[in-house]
């Protein structure tokens, strides 16, 4: 009984470690109008098609505050499909806990979002979670409280 309540403990602490993340979405950035004006489109051209958020290839990140560290890496098809993996610890001395974690990663990314699901890994117990996160200057923003920087791959 003792081990149910701790993994539920450990489950419920991922999740509100990352404060919502399978359904808060970021909001979008504000429209840079001096870029919106200096395009114009010929007749002849077709519209142009905003840059992929990240190109095809491979990404890492990297996330650390006072509860959690956490890396990132995505490998990006031409398809715009991902796999990738997010691995990472939950320290939260205040309140005593502690506990690791793995998500197995996989989708696409449409426009500025990555639109994944994830498979769980914590401290021996395992969920599946739907995620939304955005894309946005080359991070990866799963919430209002996480961004991931990009860093080189070892």
């Amino acid at each position: 009984m003792r081990k149910i309540a701790f993994s539920l403990a450990l489950s419920a602490g991922l999740l509100l470690s990352s404060c919502g993340g399978a359904t808060e979405t970021p909001a979008e950035p504000a429209a840079d109008s001096t870029a919106a004006e200096s395009t114009t489109a010929s007749p002849e051209s077709a519209p142009e098609q905003p840059a992929a958020a990240l190109a095809p290839g491979v990404h890492c990140f990297t996330f650390s505050d006072p509860v959690k560290d956490a890396e990132l890496r995505l490998e990006v098809a031409k398809d715009m499909t991902v796999v990738g993996t997010e691995k990472g610890e939950i320290h939260d001395e205040a309140e005593s806990y502690f506990a690791a974690y793995t998500r197995a990663l996989k989708g696409k990314i449409d426009g500025q979002k990555l639109l994944l699901t994830a498979q769980v890994e914590v401290d021996g117990d395992s969920f599946e979670e739907e995620l939304e996160w955005a894309i946005r200057d080359g991070k990866v923003i799963p919430n209002a409280t996480t961004t991931f920087a990009p860093v080189a791959c070892p």
